[in-house]
């Protein structure tokens, strides 16, 4: 009740600050063909979602059919958007694969998260640096304290990670504490083995967040406000990281407001950064009915089959 009183609050402060009849316009002037191609990229980010997802499953050796779990990614999708949590999905992924490996389950969703994550910080790290360095113009006052906390972001990952897979003492030790963090980390241990696959999933976690960049950027162009890579990718990275932070509901109107205070701080006019965030939103409603209908169509699935298994053992 708390997070949706909060959810709630900030959705009437974004909309407050609203001016109504421009807002209006501008979706009056929308590019409905450059819409139609943003909408299409972002169906297409479950597809590569559901593919780095089997990707780490099999370092985990899990091997499951792509289409299956892009099925299971689209449920997971709809969990997301319509359960107070937006992991939700994630607990949903970990349920349908984990009878093939639970903690190998555990750690592929874990680490497909974590690594999406950590690119797009290195990404909004970049962003960042070229706007502080090289663009003469609308520079807020904060964005120096972004750029050292981004450059943290973007350098300890890799220290903790390299320091957790090389020290068995420090496992051992975390082990004796728990024994399910012991296994967990023992699991760590699997993209040691696996270095070409560990190293391609890193660069999937690229590859989407600059795909995703690539639809954002399409949207900011169908409300007539072209926006610079480096400026959006600062607005997706900070828009991302405040909304983990669990005081809202699914984090409605935290990463909307959000997001719209970091582009308009970068000269982007508000109602358009407005306009994108109700976008994204409305193109996250056909993405959820279709995950709906997987999910009743797998657990129809699943019921005919306990039924028929039932049916088909012997009379005593």
């Amino acid at each position: 009740m708390a997070k949706l009183l909060v959810s709630l609050v900030l959705c009437v402060v974004i909309f407050l600050k609203a001016e109504w009849n421009e807002l209006a316009q501008v979706i009056q002037n929308s590019n409905l063909v450059i819409l139609f191609c943003a909408f299409t990229g972002i169906a297409g980010s479950v597809f590569i979602s559901a593919y780095k997802w089997q990707v780490l499953l099999k370092i985990h050796s899990i091997s499951l059919n792509p289409w299956r779990l892009t099925r299971y990614y689209f449920a997971a999708v709809f969990f997301n958007n319509f359960l107070p949590s937006n992991i939700g999905g994630d607990g949903y992924r970990i349920y349908r694969t984990m009878s093939f490996g639970k903690s190998g389950a555990v750690v592929a969703v874990l680490t497909e998260r974590l690594t999406g994550l950590w690119a797009l910080v290195v990404l909004g790290c970049c962003g960042t640096t070229w706007l502080v360095l090289l663009d003469e113009g609308v520079k807020p006052g904060w964005l120096n304290h972004v750029l050292w906390l981004l450059l943290a972001g973007s350098i300890l990952p890799i220290v903790l990670g390299r320091f957790l897979i090389a020290n068995a003492l420090i496992r051992e030790r975390i082990g004796k504490l728990s024994e399910k963090a012991s296994i967990l980390l023992e699991r760590i241990t699997d993209y040691q083995m696996c270095p070409l696959s560990s190293a391609y999933v890193v660069g999937l976690s690229f590859f989407f967040q600059i795909y995703t960049l690539g639809w954002m950027l399409l949207l900011a162009s169908a409300v007539h406000e072209p926006v610079a890579a480096y400026k959006m990718i600062i607005g997706m990275v900070l828009s991302s990281v405040v909304a983990l932070i669990p005081i809202s509901l699914n984090g409605i109107g935290l990463w909307d407001g959000s997001f719209i205070f970091t582009m308009n701080a970068l000269g982007m006019p508000y109602n358009k950064a407005l306009m994108v965030m109700l976008l994204i939103r409305c193109s996250l409603v056909p993405l959820s009915l279709t995950g709906c209908l997987f999910y009743l169509n797998e657990k129809s699935r699943v019921s005919g089959e306990m039924t028929s298994s039932i049916y088909k053992q012997p009379k005593k």
